[in-house]
């Protein structure tokens, strides 16, 4: 873990460092536990997530809710391609705005 964190403060130093490497370092240490490394998602606890996010981005409604989700988690029912799932998921609010951007890219 040490070494993560020795390379995201490397990455913020960096401005070269493109939102999206820093994205995909966040998604390993916040998501993957659940969603797995490549977003497939975990049977019974936590959707697929990988090309689910198409037909969100597309719109600034659909944006805002993809934001809303990491900022604020969500929890109770929800049926992602037609799997039903009943859990919870920690809101990330204390990553900061960078961060979630950075997810969200």
């Amino acid at each position: 873990m040490r070494h993560a964190a020795i390379f995201l403060a490397l990455l913020a130093l960096s401005p070269a460092v493109s939102a999206e490497a820093r994205g995909a370092v966040l998604f390993q240490q916040h998501c993957a536990a659940c969603h797995q490394a490549k977003g497939e998602g975990t049977p019974g606890l936590a959707p697929r997530i990988a090309g689910t996010q198409g037909k969100h981005a597309g719109s600034e409604a659909g944006r805002a809710y993809l934001a809303q989700v990491l900022v604020d988690g969500m929890a109770g029912p929800i049926v992602v391609e037609g799997e039903r799932f009943n859990g919870a998921m920690p809101g990330f609010s204390a990553l900061g705005n960078e961060a979630i951007q950075a997810l969200l890219g």
